[in-house]
């Protein structure tokens, strides 16, 4: 009995591999990963201050210690920042610098995917793998964003990769694949924490026991593996402590352990199933063959092969991990990209070849629903369009963000019809191969065609226009903000910013409040709220104080005392220049 889950023949000698597949497959990923990197602003908040943590880095030439704003930032470490600014280094200070470390992190994935692949099921499979992984917005996204989870997600993958490899060999070269994991390991812990060793521990510990291998568990966590383990992470971790003694709580108990204890902590808590909508959504058009694919590889248990029971493991144990916790986010989940984009391709493989009628049925129906949908959804996008006053009521939005996003609808409902009319084509020629291009044609095309509304998205979503706003200062001026902190002012600008704040929430960190609350001396570039007024007052020498809606009567007041204008900085930001004598 043949399907889509049973073991991998061997290819017939008659089969060449063809170099024009991987070829087309990299040229797509170049172009989704890479192109316009650094058109769009970088958007608020973990944009911004990521990008700005790893300028300070970059300026500073220090690698120990990430600083946001001239404030120790220890919400994470700095191997993800310190990336950043060497990409600063060689490229200039600028967004697609910044995005650049995600970028090729995404192109690593896709290539260890790639090669991984190849070896386990073969060049076709491995080549389908990787499109499908590439071509899912969730990947695309957060490759394209100053943000830790891709390149994070590299070196978990790497991990587990590698352990699964190790015990395929026997003597000096197992130890070396798991060796291999373990360095992947740790350096997914200097980016993200101590969960870098957890998650792909894990996934590799339930496999091996599923594999019926539970000494494998014992043979990658030997003692030349902890050790070198403990190399790579202890000295980064001792010297961090010891210029911040407070880091081992906060980095352990408040960063690790209450992000998966107590959502409020991190204003982060989510339902149970928060992730199956999310992965309906940003797994789409590919989501659509997942519920009938969990089904058939169910059915199809007793076949699977190695590297099945690898990808099945992994995406549950991902899911129901990060399922548990209260606090979660969409990034979390990135990891399981790649075990889904091997078994759907597994799925395909199965339906190209005409082994299995199951996989065959199971594409077309994930066919239909791709056509439904896009009907659906052309028809949606023109009702918008012919109906805005009514649309506003439906999407519970203003007419003016409406407006906004308007005219890109048009391209996008024309894209819709061609989606459309492309599934029922690739459903009544009943080819898999039809359908396969259909699945993995729908996220690119409707990006291409929402382009211009993407770059107005990203244009909302960042403060860019406020810096763009801020008058030319005299040399010496000193930016303040009273009770707000426009998270582009110091990437746009430059420059430090000196924040009036009650308890430092508008830095957009943990770790910054929480040593706010510590028994020290606030730094000085933090001005306590009570103490405003007289800060103000006594303040020296030239200064531009920003404010927003709430406090902008400060602003209106400083600028009728000293019969200075108030500057609209955009976004509900505005803006006060000083000038106050030097005391002597």
């Amino acid at each position: 009995m043949s399907g889509p889950f049973s073991a991998r023949r061997p290819a017939s000698s008659g089969q060449k591999r063809s170099a024009l597949a991987p070829l087309l497959v990299l040229c797509l990923a170049l172009a989704l990963l890479f192109a316009h990197l650094g058109h769009f602003p970088l958007m608020k908040p973990d944009e911004l201050r990521n990008a700005e943590v790893g300028r300070e880095m970059f300026m500073s030439g220090a690698w120990l210690v990430p600083t946001y704003n001239g404030l120790a930032y220890l919400d994470k470490p700095a191997f993800h920042f310190k990336s950043m600014a060497l990409c600063f280094s060689l490229f200039g200070v600028n967004e697609a610098a910044a995005r650049l470390p995600s970028a090729l992190s995404g192109l690593a994935i896709l290539i260890a995917l790639f090669l991984f692949a190849r070896r386990a099921y073969g060049e076709r499979h491995a080549v389908l793998a990787a499109a499908i992984v590439v071509t899912l917005p969730l990947f695309v996204a957060f490759s394209r964003l100053v943000i830790l989870d891709m390149m994070f997600t590299l070196f978990v993958c790497l991990a587990i990769f590698a352990g699964f490899v190790a015990e395929e060999h026997a003597g000096r070269r197992r130890k070396l694949w798991h060796l291999a994991g373990v360095v992947a390991a740790a350096l997914a812990t200097l980016i993200k924490g101590p969960i870098g060793l957890v998650l792909s521990g894990l996934v590799l510990a339930l496999f091996f026991i599923c594999d019926k291998r539970p000494r494998a568990i014992l043979r990658m966590a030997a003692p030349l593996n902890l050790i070198v383990f403990v190399a790579l992470v202890l000295p980064w971790f001792l010297m961090l402590s010891q210029r911040h003694p407070d880091f081992p709580y906060y980095g352990l108990v408040r960063e690790t352990f209450e992000r998966f204890t107590d959502g409020d902590a991190f204003r982060r808590r989510k339902p149970f199933y928060f992730y199956a909508p999310l992965i309906a959504g940003t797994f789409f058009a590919w989501s659509l063959l997942l519920p009938e694919s969990i089904l058939m590889a169910w059915r199809a248990r007793t076949r699977w092969t190695r590297a099945d029971r690898l990808c099945l493991v992994w995406a549950c144990v991902v899911v129901v991990f990060f399922s548990l916790p209260e606090s979660k986010q969409p990034g979390y989940i990135l990891n399981v990209t790649v075990p889904v984009g091997l078994l759907l391709a597994r799925l395909f493989v199965s339906g190209m070849a005409g082994r299995a009628a199951p996989a065959s049925a199971a594409i077309q129906r994930g066919v239909t629903g791709l056509a439904v949908g896009s009907a659906v959804l052309t028809l949606a996008l023109g009702a918008i369009c012919l109906r805005p006053d009514d649309a506003t009521i439906w999407l519970n939005c203003s007419r003016e963000l409406l407006d906004v996003i308007l005219p890109h609808l048009g391209p996008m409902a024309m894209a819709g019809i061609f989606m459309t009319g492309f599934a029922i084509f690739a459903r009544q020629r009943r080819s898999s191969m039809l359908a396969f291009v259909l699945f993995a044609a729908f996220f690119p095309l409707l990006v291409g065609a929402g382009y211009r509304g993407l770059e107005t998205y990203a244009g909302a979503r960042s403060e860019r226009s406020v810096a763009a706003h801020v008058p030319p200062l005299p040399p010496g001026t000193e930016l303040v903000s009273v009770q707000c902190l426009s998270l582009s002012l110091p990437f746009y600008l430059q420059r430090q910013v000196t924040v009036i704040t009650e308890g430092g929430r508008e830095f957009s960190s943990n770790y910054i409040p929480y040593g706010l609350t510590l028994p020290r001396p606030w730094p000085t570039q933090v001005v306590p709220l009570r103490k405003r007024d007289a800060w103000l007052a006594n303040h020296a020498g030239s200064m531009f104080v920003v404010g927003n809606r709430r406090s902008r009567g400060v602003i209106e007041d400083l600028a009728a005392t000293h019969g200075a204008a108030v500057h609209d900085l955009t976004r509900g930001y505005v803006g006060v220049l000083v000038h106050r004598p030097e005391v002597p």
